[in-house]
């Protein structure tokens, strides 16, 4: 699944690896701040982000 991601989002002929990703979504949880907690890691899958309460 993450490889069909990360075509959509790079495209075919960029080479991406996971830790790419992780990183983008680090740098991604540290710009949001406190509103960082709705971007949830789900191990062997990837992320996903919660809805608001």
């Amino acid at each position: 699944m993450s490889s069909y991601f990360r075509s959509k989002v790079w495209g075919r002929d960029c080479y991406v690896t996971d830790r790419t990703i992780d990183t983008h979504i680090r740098r991604l949880r540290g710009k949001l701040g406190k509103s960082a907690k709705y971007i949830e890691t789900v191990r062997g899958f990837g992320y996903r982000f919660l809805e608001g309460g």
